[in-house]
Formats: C-alpha cells, sequence, structure tokens
C-alpha cells in the first residue's frame, strides 16, 4: 500500500440488523412473539437463520485482515437484500 494511503471498507448489519434473542432490544416482546419475529427475519434470508454478532465480527475481521478490499460497504444480512433485490425484480 502506498505510504499515508487510507483504506476504507465497512460492515453493514443490514436493514434489520442482527436480531439476537438476548439482546434488551428483543426483550421487551413476549417469548412466542419474539420467535415467531425471527423466524420470519429468518425466512427472508437465503441462510435461513438470523444473524449474529459473531457474524458481523467475522466480516470485520477480514475487512482488517484483507488490505487489498477498501471502497465498499460488506452487507452482513445473511442475503436478505440479495433476495429482496431478486423477488422485487420478478
Amino acid at each position: 500500500m502506498i505510504p499515508g494511503a487510507r483504506r476504507r471498507a465497512e460492515a453493514d448489519p443490514g436493514q434489520r440488523g442482527l436480531p439476537e434473542s438476548d439482546t434488551a432490544w428483543w426483550r421487551g416482546l413476549p417469548d412466542a412473539e419474539r420467535a415467531a419475529l425471527f423466524a420470519q427475519f429468518a425466512s427472508a434470508t437465503s441462510v435461513e437463520r438470523i444473524g449474529s454478532a459473531d457474524d458481523a465480527a467475522r466480516a470485520i475481521v477480514s475487512l482488517i485482515d484483507d488490505d487489498f478490499i477498501t471502497g465498499t460497504i460488506v452487507t452482513v444480512d445473511g442475503g436478505a437484500h440479495a433476495r429482496r433485490r431478486r423477488l422485487n425484480e420478478a
């Protein structure tokens, strides 16, 4: 890399974020409602599961480790964004 050059890359957890059941954000929902919502989120992804903080962390570590990745935003949403786009184009 050129001395003094800056890299910029970002990890975006997607439109719905990373809904983990153990966070305060989701604790206000009754268990059955939260489970139904997470199932709906999972069905909207290509990998058929909700994301976790570990998923986002692995993406961030990849961006840090690979100095050739720059000038991009990596969406970490299990393919939900791409799946929505395909459905909208159909």
